[in-house]
């Protein structure tokens, strides 16, 4: 009898048929749902029968993980373009140290 793998959250998968991979990204015990997300992002909530029906492998995370979000520009950057001078980056533990004199 072949043990079917178990869902581990942050491990991914490969469909023996289909070829397509996925990570587990959220299990309920309680409920005996697993959450899984497609290399394409797309996400889907599947019971625990079905899961054991799953003709699936544990494989290795895909090197471009980036697969969900292709349309992204390769110029873009998810971050500001702004600088912190040092006097911006002591503010908030100013406001701390005045805090605790009062």
């Amino acid at each position: 009898m072949e043990t079917k793998p178990e869902p581990v959250i942050d491990q991914w998968y490969r469909h023996l048929d289909k070829g397509q991979e996925f990570v587990v990204v959220a299990t309920d015990d309680d409920a005996g749902t697993v959450m899984l997300q497609y290399f394409d992002g797309s996400l889907e909530e599947i019971d625990l029968d079905d899961w054991n029906q799953l003709e699936i492998e544990p494989t290795a995370e895909p090197e471009n993980w980036s697969g969900p979000y292709d349309e992204i520009d390769s110029t873009e950057t998810l971050f500001a373009d702004t600088e912190i001078n040092q006097e911006e980056w002591d503010e908030p533990l100013d406001e701390l140290a005045n805090k605790e004199r009062r």
